[in-house]
């Protein structure tokens, strides 16, 4: 398909090293970087930021993608960063970036040929959600979201702009299994593909920062609770909530 087929929408936060890195890995496995545009999301107020643009223009005079856009947001909250990404965004599908995502090799063509197995070649008009496995998790939750831009555009928003960072991955993945039980969108099971997510939580060997300990704090989780049980009150009884 012609134009940018996948837009990556890259929150980060006081890591520019580790942002640029999973840049290099994004572009690095990709088949085709050139149909790809890669979008950071980062906060004015984040003294390291200058660090990150300055990395990053480095970086974009020997990488292939078709575009590097920044977004510069006041108020940080990595939700508002991905759907500020969003909004820039042109893709045909949307991935969700993150520092400690690990993209495998030749992911952007598998995600592509997941979409097309499934949904046929029309794939790009018909709301769909992709799920990939984390490498850990057994459970049905979706810590990188992904879905094509008709999904997108039938939602509103890339994540819901009431979460700050936790629960807003079970809001997605939720709603996602319900609106496919109900004909509203595609949900392409494709847990094969693995969006390795390196996070202190399975991996012992990733150390725990500030970054972390502000998306998992007690308070973003009960913030975080709190919205998901007043946007889903039947939770429970949907059958689909396997990781609370």
């Amino acid at each position: 398909m012609g134009g940018i087929a996948i837009s990556v929408l890259h929150a980060t936060r006081g890591r520019p090293k580790e942002a640029v890195a999973a840049m290099r890995l994004f572009h690095d496995r990709a088949v085709n970087p050139a149909s790809i545009e890669y979008i950071l999301a980062i906060d004015l107020s984040d003294p390291s930021s200058p660090d990150l643009m300055h990395a990053v223009g480095n970086q974009a005079t020997i990488l292939r993608f078709a575009k590097i856009h920044i977004v510069e947001i006041p108020g940080h909250s990595s939700v508002s960063a991905w759907d500020a990404a969003a909004k820039k965004s042109s893709g045909t599908i949307l991935v969700q970036g993150q520092d400690d995502i690990q993209p495998p090799e030749k992911w952007d063509l598998s995600l592509v040929g997941w979409l097309y197995k499934v949904c046929g070649k029309d794939w790009a008009s018909m709301p769909a959600v992709v799920a990939v496995s984390d490498g850990y998790r057994k459970d049905r939750l979706l810590c990188t979201a992904i879905c094509n831009r008709a999904r997108y555009e039938q939602e509103g928003e890339f994540l819901h702009k009431g979460y700050r960072s936790v629960f807003s991955d079970g809001d997605f993945t939720l709603r996602a299994y319900q609106d496919a039980k109900f004909g509203r969108c595609t949900l392409v099971e494709a847990r094969e593909l693995v969006m390795r997510h390196e996070h202190p939580y399975h991996n012992p060997n990733v150390p725990t920062d500030a970054i972390y300990q502000h998306e998992n704090s007690n308070e973003a989780y009960g913030q975080g609770a709190q919205t998901f049980i007043t946007r889903n009150p039947l939770w429970k009884e949907s059958g689909f909530v396997d990781w609370l």
